[in-house]
């Protein structure tokens, strides 16, 4: 505030009206403004959480849903502390037998092991898969040449299309399907595409596919459909089985069937024999839009703005991608 005259011409401050004027904090307002940069106890300081009431919230939840299941105590300590901690780096290369890039990268990988300085790895064979027993925060900031040397060549036979960064969890579902050369498979929710790759690569299983299999993958967005084009593009000539649509999951068309058999079994809708018949994908994979809970480790920015309504707006969604009747 500008200086003012006194009535006895020397120079003083104005008064602040009572409005203005500054209020201290009442004691309810100081705890809160504690409690709020309060260090959680199961925090990792160098992942910090900055909002504790919804990390709070998110603990509260789920303490009572497993609480019926029995899970107290220690293990639930176990279960939280699991949670903040970061995941493995892991991916997956291209099966044996589907082409020569894939055994160059396997090649590549292993005289890369063999130079020694990389922390432990784990090979995942159900998955064709391996994992690095360090977080992709630490291999990208590390200045260690054998870390550096594994960010590179993640970089490159990514690029390549032999190599796929991917979570254990991701390849779960695509490797329970057991997809076959033969199969007619469909991805529902297909962006960013990790699956849809996995199940290309599965189309190929012992070479060149000779079957009559093909991979249809969808999702809502056209950002995300680019996003899905720009990753089953890596896979080269495999891709050519690929078709991507852009549709809302929960009202996609069938795809009718071409063979003699499906053609017999048919059934009639709206009429008209034979346009939708029933059972025309072998394989459907549907993930469908979710909070990402189970995804913490992956994605920390979860802790801190975790909502249970936002997971109570999305079930409705989630029922009618499963099952497009109740739309």
């Amino acid at each position: 505030m500008p200086p003012t005259r006194a009535p006895d011409g020397s120079r003083g401050t104005a008064m602040r009206h009572p409005r203005h004027k500054r209020k201290r904090p009442t004691a309810d307002a100081a705890t809160a403004a504690a409690a709020e940069h309060e260090v959680h106890p199961l925090a990792d300081p160098a992942r910090p959480i900055p909002n504790l009431a919804c990390a709070d919230r998110f603990e509260e939840y789920y303490r009572a849903q497993l609480g019926r299941l029995g899970v107290t105590g220690s293990e639930w300590t176990r279960f939280i502390k699991t949670l903040h901690a970061p995941l493995p780096v892991t991916f997956r290369v291209q099966p044996v037998g589907i082409g020569t890039l894939g055994d160059e990268c396997r090649r590549s990988f292993d005289a890369l092991q063999a130079a020694g300085g990389l922390p432990e790895v784990t090979p995942l064979p159900w998955c064709s898969s391996f994992a690095v027993e360090i977080s992709k925060e630490a291999l990208k900031t590390s200045h260690e040449p054998a870390l550096a040397g594994l960010q590179t060549w993640l970089s490159k036979w990514g690029a390549l299309g032999a190599c796929t960064r991917q979570a254990i969890e991701s390849m779960v579902p695509v490797a329970l399907l057991k997809v076959e050369p033969d199969h007619v498979c469909l991805d529902m929710c297909a962006s960013p595409g990790s699956k849809t790759t996995q199940a290309i690569e599965a189309l190929y299983a012992g070479g060149a596919a000779t079957g009559r299999g093909f991979m249809v993958a969808n999702d809502a967005s056209p950002t995300r459909c680019q996003m899905l084009l720009r990753r089953c593009a890596a896979l080269g000539e495999m891709s050519e089985r690929l078709l991507i649509t852009c549709h809302p999951a929960q009202s996609l068309p069938w795809l009718p069937r071409l063979d003699a058999s499906a053609e017999a079994e048919a059934t009639a809708v709206g009429g008209e024999a034979g346009r939708y018949p029933a059972g025309c994908f072998d394989r459907i994979i549907c993930d469908v839009p979710c909070s990402g809970d189970g995804t913490t480790r992956k994605n920390p920015s979860i802790w801190h703005r975790w909502s249970q309504e936002y997971a109570l707006e999305m079930h409705p969604l989630q029922l009618q991608v499963r099952s497009p009747d109740e739309r």
